[in-house]
């Protein structure tokens, strides 16, 4: 999986065509440590690079355990 960070501030996180078999047949997707340190790094590269370019009046939002994400479709 790669994280795609667009002009407009979305980001989409694209799987390869392995990774979506793996998902479809059994509707997980296992992480070794290896993978889930990359994970993790390109998280938070993509989570610092959001931050920077946040527009001043979403900066100081704060989520709730309970709210669900918005997740939007192109």
């Amino acid at each position: 999986m790669k994280f795609v960070k667009k002009q407009n501030g979305n980001v989409d996180i694209e799987f390869s065509d392995e990774e979506v078999k793996i998902f479809s047949e059994t509707q997980k997707l296992t992480l070794t440590p290896i993978a889930v340190r990359h994970f993790e790094n390109n998280l938070m590269k993509v989570i610092a690079d959001m931050h920077a370019s946040l527009p001043e009046n979403l900066k100081n939002v704060q989520s709730e355990n309970d709210v669900d994400t918005e997740v939007a479709a192109e």
